[in-house]
């Protein structure tokens, strides 16, 4: 055994890894947070192409809203979700 194996008791198969930067930049949060930041930019990009028609969006954009607030509403789920 090793001398930190013996101090901790505990047999280890593989090293832990080094903390850093490149842990940082290949970790699941940074990807996803990566991803969300991409999906606003892209939505924002498309609000400003489309600025024209903004009002039109925006009203069945609500329709939409609502009408979904109205299904789930008078959907037949019970708190158990059945």
């Amino acid at each position: 055994m090793r001398d930190e194996e013996s101090k901790s008791g505990v047999l280890r198969l593989a090293k832990s890894g080094k903390k850093g930067i490149f842990r940082l930049i290949f970790s699941r949060m940074l990807i996803i947070v990566v991803l969300m930041a991409m999906q606003v930019m892209l939505y924002l990009s498309a609000l400003a192409w489309f600025e024209e028609y903004l009002p039109c969006y925006a009203v069945i954009q609500s329709l939409f809203v609502f009408g979904m607030a109205v299904y789930l509403f008078n959907s037949g789920f019970g708190y158990r979700g059945v």
